[in-house]
């Protein structure tokens, strides 16, 4: 039992970061909707 509660733990840890990220990339999208994808690139180009 003791062994399933650490796997759970672990996959929760991991999928967490995932989550995020992606849970980032989708508020980028949206409130970038109405931008040009000149603006969007240049921004993206600014962040990395």
């Amino acid at each position: 039992m003791a062994g399933l509660v650490a796997l759970g733990g672990l996959i929760f840890g991991c999928g967490r970061s995932g989550w995020a990220i992606v849970r980032s990339g989708f508020n980028f999208i949206e409130k970038k909707r109405d931008a040009g994808i000149d603006e969007v690139a240049r921004e993206v180009k600014d962040v990395l």
